[in-house]
């Protein structure tokens, strides 16, 4: 339920599929601060946007499990 994790896959995604790609720490650590601060107002809200639809299916689902 955690929006974080949304935008980790997301960072995540992002920075593997830049060419050419990082080739070392500094490199890896300089394209996740870029593509961070990439990240879209719209695409923020939308993760926010989505919180209380998470909340209703883990409430009918009763604390069980989810697609989320």
């Amino acid at each position: 339920m955690n929006i974080i994790e949304n935008a980790w896959v997301e960072l995540d995604y992002r920075v593997h599929r830049r060419q050419p790609k990082p080739s070392n720490v500094d490199a890896l650590w300089a394209a996740i601060e870029e593509e961070w601060a990439n990240l879209r107002q719209p695409y923020i809200d939308s993760l926010y946007d989505s919180v209380p639809n998470h909340v209703g299916r883990v409430l009918s689902a009763q604390g069980g499990v989810t697609k989320y």
